[in-house]
């Protein structure tokens, strides 16, 4: 009585995922309530590429179509708009350009984590902690507050890793340009899809789980999308672009950077020059196409 009990608590907990597969089941062509959402993501933009493009049968049975890679060079995925005027950021960027990802001798596939044990820079008050797989860094036990002198505000890039790839043109290069057509249609229809329906329709969910899944299947050996060097493009870059948004903020007296992570910035700035760092989010909206959301803390 236990167990069923609590089988059907569970039901009720996990409902809306489960509306969610079955009314997903006719787009994705099959039973999918078993699917977790990175599956979902990868499915809906494989089928759209078609079989053909995905899979072959050379060796007789259904293989995935991948690029397997011995070595990424990062001075040939880093962007040429990546430049700094920062000496310790620089060196970062130097020393990149100078690393090579090689393959594991056991496993035979590029090694992507803990690669850049240790690499930082200390820039504004704070070590910027850089990996292959996004940065971070953040002040030291300190406490801030919303204030009438001091405005605590959160920059985050809309969708960052599909969006470097959609707006750089990016693939897995055995999809080519196929690929690109596909996965920038997909934040668009997700538009669409949330106009016509509401923003968490299912159509407009399985846009973002696309969107999402695929650049996770991209390190995936199993999955048809995978290539490691579509990955690193991604990371090493938004890393990159994410350190430059820094630089260009910390020229605004009085503002301070309280954290950064893979996606966004923490920073604290006298209210009076909100509008001023907002110039530099445009500034670095144009270089890197990307588009930056703000959410400004309100006090208690």
């Amino acid at each position: 009585k236990h167990d069923v009990k609590e089988t059907k608590r569970f039901a009720h907990f996990s409902m809306d995922a489960i509306n969610f597969r079955l009314q997903l089941s006719d787009t994705l062509r099959g039973d999918c309530l078993n699917f977790n959402d990175t599956k979902i993501g990868a499915k809906l933009l494989e089928q759209r590429l078609g079989d053909e493009l995905c899979y072959s049968r050379d060796t007789g049975t259904r293989q995935p179509r991948q690029t397997v890679r011995d070595r990424i060079r990062l001075d040939e995925i880093i962007f040429p708009l990546v430049q700094f005027k920062n000496p310790e950021f620089n060196r970062v960027l130097t020393w990149m350009r100078t690393q090579t990802l090689s393959a594991d001798e056991v496993t035979e596939n590029i090694k992507t984590k803990g690669v850049f044990t240790g690499v930082h820079a200390h820039v504004g008050g704070i070590d910027f902690h850089f990996g292959t797989g996004g940065i971070h860094g953040s002040v030291s036990a300190q406490r801030f507050e919303t204030t009438a002198d001091s405005a605590i505000v959160d920059i985050d890039v809309a969708s960052l890793y599909p969006n470097i790839a959609i707006v750089n043109n990016l693939a897995p290069e055995h999809l080519g340009q196929r690929f690109v057509e596909e996965y920038s249609r997909l934040p668009q229809e997700r538009k669409e899809w949330q106009a016509k329906k509401g923003k968490k329709c299912p159509e407009a969910n399985s846009m973002k789980l696309a969107s999402n899944g695929t650049y996770g299947n991209s390190n995936n050996k199993f999955s048809v999308f995978y290539d490691p060097k579509f990955t690193m493009q991604i990371t090493i870059n938004g890393q990159l672009m994410l350190c430059m948004l820094a630089e260009m903020l910390l020229d605004v007296p009085t503002l301070r950077i309280i954290q950064i992570n893979t996606d966004g910035i923490t920073f604290c700035v006298h209210p009076s020059l909100i509008s001023y760092t907002q110039r530099v989010y445009k500034s670095w909206e144009a270089m890197t196409r990307l588009t930056l959301e703000e959410d400004r803390k309100s006090t208690r």
